[in-house]
């Protein structure tokens, strides 16, 4: 005879009425087996056999024995001894492509394939607007329909990159000339050299020939080169010095600019130059802000080539640590810039292991200058340590 097992009862899976358990060293003919033990033996209801008859001569099938673990055996509660075993299970490639798979989903939304299609002459031309900054559409329309630009935001928020970006797109030459508190008038008319041969200025040239050109931090410029560009901008003329006679400017030039600030220095920009209304009247003000789901996948771009899959993912939490500084910053209101630069910049230091620590990075890019407790401040309210 069996005997009482710890007081357990059990559920006859064919009648589905509960009993006390006792434990037999093989199966009975009278009692339905409900669970075999680890040591082979097995538990049996204990009720009226009158109530097992009718199941006497089909008994319930007998369960599989549950194969011993081939591991170390876990004790229970142990939850640190759980993960080592889940992780000694995972492949390197298993944990790579989920690093990847993790890597595609900080900060950045599948991006939108967007189509811009506008009329040109003789042809439709549609752009893929997918990849780019999130204005570019805005600023195609606008070099397609000939209308002079000026782009205003701050250091780093890609306002060269999206003229240069769209000019490729339209298939147009684009050209470029640097402002600075030195650049002179001469640097736009031409100049005449020893021999007395004259040599026409890059700006003249796009005046001339057609394409997009770029008069980069405008806010640089002194006060007689802006009225010189103010007069042929509002006269779509430009006098040649080499021989005095006026250059209409060709129906395909697009004349725009580029500028961190119009109302003069700032703590930031120390060296720029309040710009007269009459010139900033000649162009169309479009502002430009940092676009960080371009500029992050500007940055998984950039790295996608690096084998290392601990560096990309690093890489990438740097691009999502500078951008909550930034917006810390822009939060407390400092005047400190925490640009697209410093992310792309960083990553490649991160994604090519470079010897520089994160302290370091964050110092050299951003931090330069700036007092530590200022810096403690920033930290705190981005929630970074």
């Amino acid at each position: 005879m069996g005997r009482h097992y710890n007081g357990r009862k059990l559920l006859c899976p064919v009648c589905k009425i509960e009993y006390p358990a006792k434990k037999y060293p093989e199966p009975s003919k009278s009692y339905h087996a409900c669970e075999i033990l680890d040591d082979g033996t097995y538990l049996w209801h204990t009720g009226p056999l009158s109530t097992h008859k009718k199941h006497a001569t089909t008994p319930a099938p007998t369960p599989a024995p549950t194969p011993a673990p081939t591991t170390d055996k876990v004790i229970a509660g142990d939850l640190g001894e759980v993960l080592r075993r889940a992780l000694d299970a995972v492949t390197k490639q298993e944990m790579s492509e989920a690093i990847e798979k993790a890597l595609e989903s900080i900060k950045t939304p599948e991006p939108k394939k967007v189509h811009l299609t506008i009329h040109v002459p003789e042809k439709d031309l549609e752009i893929d607007c997918s990849k780019q900054h999130k204005l570019f559409p805005k600023i195609a329309y606008n070099m397609l329909n000939g209308n002079q630009t000026l782009l205003l935001g701050p250091s780093g928020s890609g306002k060269s990159v999206l003229l240069f970006e769209v000019a490729k797109s339209l298939g147009i030459r684009y050209g470029t000339q640097p402002i600075s508190e030195q650049t002179k008038e001469s640097t736009f008319k031409g100049t005449r050299d020893a021999h007395g041969a004259w040599h026409e200025s890059v700006f003249v040239d796009f005046w001339r020939n057609g394409g997009l050109f770029n008069i980069d931090e405008v806010d640089n410029a002194s006060p007689n080169l802006t009225n010189y560009l103010n007069d042929a901008l509002s006269n779509g003329r430009l006098l040649d010095p080499s021989n005095g006679q006026e250059i209409p400017i060709h129906e395909s030039a697009l004349i725009c600019a580029t500028a961190n600030t119009l109302t003069g220095a700032t703590g930031i920009y120390a060296g720029r130059k309040r710009q007269d209304g009459a010139f900033k009247d000649r162009f169309q003000m479009v502002k430009v802000d940092y676009d960080e789901v371009f500029e992050t996948d500007l940055v998984r771009s950039m790295i996608k080539d690096c084998k290392d899959s601990d560096r990309k993912r690093d890489a990438m939490i740097w691009v999502n640590r500078i951008q909550k500084i930034r917006a810390a910053i822009e939060r407390l209101d400092l005047q400190i810039l925490c640009t697209p630069r410093a992310s792309i910049n960083g990553a490649k230091h991160i994604a090519n292991a470079s010897p520089f620590t994160l302290e370091e990075l964050e110092y050299g890019f951003i931090f330069s200058g700036v007092d530590s407790s200022v810096v403690k401040q920033i930290k705190e309210e981005a929630g970074v340590n």
